[in-house]
């Protein structure tokens, strides 16, 4: 049993909670709760009473297990400087680039942090309110629609959505199997195994789901690993990714060298702080429209598909710009 897993914390609270309220309680009690295998719960009572020490005792003649002390709690969490300031990050990040009800949920949870803080580490809380991280633009999505998203990812159960595409503008009526919630530029994605098209692995915009329905079916035991979906810059699936070659010259490459386009980025800098960077990509939209963004600074020097999508763009603005006269 790894004690010192999310899952595992989780599951201890809920079942010291029920003990402290007089509740009775018993392994097939916390089993059924979780959609656990009596095996394991019977692993996670040992574990509190053998690992942690916790005063668990198990009432045979009212058949359930018992706290003898109620006051007892599980160890406090030592928090170091580091993970302070992530937290504090995350805070901030949470705060002002998510859906409202998610902030709201941070904003609770921060306060009863900021108790530990006083005791841990003073100057903890004080530091948290200094530091802020923002995006420039953010969706967010229903929350009713957040909360059964987050369930069927943590329960690993289909979810039945109706879904309004963000690029076609189709409404569609979908079974999906939910793998993981990815926040990516201020927006939440699912990626899902889509039942519709075969058990695809797709990309679903949360705000695009007006609908959510949470099965009672689990997923199927399909394989899912993180690296396929993030793999390359921007957030694509299908094809292999293909190295691109983006040029930037200064000033404005004065500031592209110090940002993270991919882990894999390959860099050459010029006398004169010209940057030549190298990455791989599965799509070129996103990489267009990262090439735009430097204006007349950059130019993107291959593939020959990305060199054309970027001409056509700067063609097509210059001829809405042209038609205004």
């Amino acid at each position: 049993m790894r004690a010192d897993g999310r899952l595992f914390w989780m599951r201890a609270v809920w079942l010291l909670d029920r003990l402290r309220g007089g509740r009775p309680t018993t392994a097939a009690d916390l089993a059924e709760h979780f959609e656990l295998s009596r095996p394991t719960a019977r692993r996670i009572l040992r574990s509190l009473r053998d690992d942690f020490a916790t005063p668990l005792a198990w009432d045979r003649a009212a058949g359930t297990w018992t706290l003898s002390d109620p006051h007892w709690e599980l160890p406090r969490l030592p928090l170091t400087p580091g993970e302070v300031t992530a937290l504090a990050f995350a805070r901030g990040l949470v705060s002002h680039v998510t859906a409202p009800r998610i902030a709201e949920d941070m904003a609770g949870f921060w306060n009863k942090l900021s108790m530990e803080l006083a005791d841990q580490a003073p100057a903890g809380a004080a530091f948290a309110e200094a530091v802020t991280a923002l995006a420039p633009r953010w969706t967010a999505p229903d929350p009713a629609v957040m909360e059964l998203v987050l369930r069927g990812v943590a329960l690993a159960r289909r979810l039945e959505i109706r879904y309004l595409s963000p690029w076609s503008g189709v409404l569609s009526d979908r079974v999906v199997e939910p793998r993981h919630l990815i926040l990516y530029e201020g927006s939440f994605y699912l990626a899902a195994h889509c039942l519709l098209r075969g058990g695809e692995l797709r990309l679903f915009h949360l705000c695009g789901v007006k609908r959510a329905e949470l099965t009672e079916r689990r997923v199927d035991a399909r394989s899912f690993v993180l690296d396929d979906v993030v793999d390359s810059y921007g957030l694509m699936l299908g094809g292999e990714p293909v190295d691109v070659c983006v040029r930037i010259a200064p000033p404005a490459a004065h500031r592209a060298v110090y940002e993270t386009w991919h882990r894999d980025q390959r860099d050459d800098v010029a006398e004169d702080g010209t940057l030549t960077r190298t990455f791989p990509a599965r799509g070129l939209e996103e990489v267009v429209r990262l090439v735009l963004s430097f204006g007349a600074a950059a130019r993107a020097l291959g593939p020959p598909a990305l060199v054309q999508r970027v001409r056509a763009e700067v063609l097509a603005m210059a001829g809405m710009i042209g038609g205004e006269h």
